[in-house]
């Protein structure tokens, strides 16, 4: 393997990661956001 193929393949794995970071922050937020909707739902309340 040439030594650039392997730092292209250490860029994706780290791009990767990087992504995947990101979408479990923003599931965790989207849940987050969805408790409070469901907590003024319940109490009748506005948001």
């Amino acid at each position: 393997m040439e030594i650039k193929e392997r730092v292209g393949i250490v860029r994706e794995a780290k791009q990767a990661r990087l992504d995947g970071d990101i979408s479990q922050r923003l599931q965790a937020a989207q849940v987050l956001l969805l408790v409070e909707i469901l907590k003024a739902i319940k109490l009748g309340g506005p948001l």
